[in-house]
């Protein structure tokens, strides 16, 4: 946890730590015995913390990131990205410019703030900016890379944390993908009772035959799925559904936004 709960801890990682270009590190976790492994080391750390009555920090999860062994790679500690040689810390600083108090965690403590954890995501899309996203993952839920909620049927006493990245949001009747930016305005404005669903990426990519479970992956959703408002309606009662935005997105879920061109393409 950050000393800030608005705060997302793996933001103040990324100040540290930096990031990479996907296309620099690849397939981190190559088998199902890698994710199990590196479970296990979490788990324990976790477990610590808990029996000494104490909140997780900081630095109990540096300690299971950077520990000799933890993870199956390590991302490297320099690569060419535009013809220059950069290091994770300079990448993130000085191309990406991203600095981690630049961004706010918007969650959903209950069925009313469902609306605004959407809206805030609708927003930062239509800004360009991919939304990492936390929620409660039953596959029980799941068909085809489609969870669905179902009012009959109740989350179970053991869930799933899952981490992932927002790409795309699409109302009732809408489309993916890039769209004229008229059209896009038209879809943001529209209310959350319009929402079919939030396409998402997962950590193995579309290049990966695999998911993290060593399962195979279809090639016609290579590396994403989908978040129906039934099962966002459903982690609401729970609760546990949080996404990170750039922060006057995070104070003003409803606000308007001004449409990328990055993610608008001429009528």
């Amino acid at each position: 946890r950050s000393g800030d709960p608005s705060r997302p801890g793996g933001m103040e990682l990324a100040d540290k730590y930096g990031v990479v270009p996907e296309s620099v590190w690849s397939f981190k976790f190559k088998t199902s015995e890698d994710v199990k492994r590196v479970k296990a080391a979490i788990l324990a750390r976790y477990s610590q913390v808990l029996a000494g009555n104490a909140q997780i920090t900081m630095r109990d999860i540096e300690s299971v990131l950077t520990a000799p062994g933890a993870f199956p790679s390590v991302p490297p500690a320099s690569f060419a990205f535009d013809g220059q040689e950069m290091s994770s810390t300079s990448f993130a600083r000085n191309v990406l410019k991203f600095r981690s108090t630049d961004y706010k965690s918007v969650a959903s403590r209950g069925s009313a703030d469902a609306p605004a954890v959407v809206a805030a995501t609708k927003r930062a899309l239509v800004r360009g900016v991919s939304v990492p996203l936390s929620y409660l993952a039953d596959n029980s839920f799941v068909s085809n890379g489609v969870y669905r909620g179902d009012a009959a049927a109740a989350l179970p006493d053991k869930k799933t944390g899952h981490a992932v990245l927002v790409t795309d949001f699409v109302n009732e009747g809408g489309r993916e993908g890039a769209m004229p930016a008229a059209e896009i305005r038209a879809e943001l404005a529209k209310g959350y009772d319009s929402l079919d669903y939030l396409k998402l990426k997962n950590s193995w990519g579309i290049r990966a035959r695999t998911n993290e479970r060593g399962l195979p992956v279809s090639a016609g959703s290579e590396g994403y799925f989908y978040l129906t408002r039934s099962y966002i309606e459903k982690l609401s009662t729970v609760p546990y559904l949080q996404v990170v935005v750039p922060a006057d997105i995070a104070a003003d879920p409803f606000g308007e936004e001004p449409v990328n061109q990055r993610v608008a393409v001429n009528p």
